[in-house]
């Protein structure tokens, strides 16, 4: 049962970064922002790369109030560059990358 528990919660923690990653990412539309409008899809897919690809990539940003916004910056963007090229605008395709080392 702990671990019926454990493994819910898990899920809820993964459902809540892609939610609010997307609604900021959203929220942020602008000449100056990288991307176009994203789907939840989108952003669904970038966090599972993220956790595929960068396992500890959210280790420091996550806290009880949501994920830190440098997470949106330093993972979200370039995930969604690797996922969804096209979503990026043109003139920031070659702009997005990742940080050095997953945590910070």
């Amino acid at each position: 049962l702990a671990d019926k528990v454990l493994k819910a919660m898990e899920a809820e923690r993964k459902g809540l970064r892609s939610d609010f990653l997307w609604k900021a990412s959203n929220a942020n539309l602008g000449a100056w922002y990288p991307l176009n409008q994203i789907t939840m899809p989108q952003a669904e897919q970038a966090v599972a790369y993220l956790d595929s690809n960068h396992p500890d990539w959210d280790r420091k940003i996550w806290s009880e109030s949501g994920i830190e916004v440098d997470a949106l910056y330093d993972w979200f963007l370039p995930a969604v560059a690797a996922t969804n090229p096209d979503a990026v605008k043109r003139d920031f395709r070659e702009t997005l990358s990742f940080p050095l080392r997953a945590g910070g």
